[in-house]
């Protein structure tokens, strides 16, 4: 059996807990887009989700597990990405490691190497195009990445940056009175 009952009582996949990657990257623009997957199979298929899975061992490290599943989904290597930074989800018991990562270069479409298994296709899309839609291309994003990973996109990510003058962009300024 690979599923725990973790000590707030939800039952989850993976006896020993689970990691993934959210791959981010600047656009010319200077505004943050992020690399999601359209999830073809297993819980969440027709959503758009980080990358990720199961840690196989109980000696399995997070980072370890989110870079292997990385290069079996999407055929990125550890060399490919930069840890920017990580996100701990601790259900007593049962835990999620989100790394957020940039690429260390230029990564194209032929670059990635799409399991099929795993995914239906992959998207770069903006932190805005997130935050504000529950819907990207039709699709809805998956529920535990919607629900802890995007409430947390605007302080675990960079800002976005206008490349004309290297100043931060905000996007919803707060009024002043």
């Amino acid at each position: 059996m690979n599923s725990v009952i973790c000590q707030q009582n939800h039952s989850h996949f993976g006896r020993w807990g689970a990691a993934g990657v959210l791959i981010w990257r600047f656009r010319n623009d200077g505004e943050v887009e992020i690399l999601l997957g359209l999830r073809s199979s297993g819980s969440g298929t027709n959503t758009w989700a980080n990358f990720g899975g199961i840690l196989d061992r109980e000696d399995e490290m997070p980072q370890e597990a989110a870079l292997r599943e990385v290069e079996e989904e999407i055929g990125l290597k550890a060399e490919d990405l930069r840890p920017t930074g990580y996100s701990q989800n601790d259900h007593g018991g049962w835990g999620y490691t989100l790394f957020f990562a940039t690429p260390t270069r230029l990564i194209t479409d032929e670059d990635l190497k799409v399991d099929r298994a795993e995914h239906f296709r992959v998207a770069w899309f903006t932190r805005e195009e997130i935050m504000n839609s529950s819907r990207l291309d039709g699709y809805l994003l998956l529920g535990e990445f919607a629900r802890f990973t995007v409430p947390e996109l605007r302080t675990l990510l960079p800002s976005d940056i206008n490349p004309a003058t290297g100043t931060i962009v905000i996007h919803n300024p707060v009024p002043t009175s």
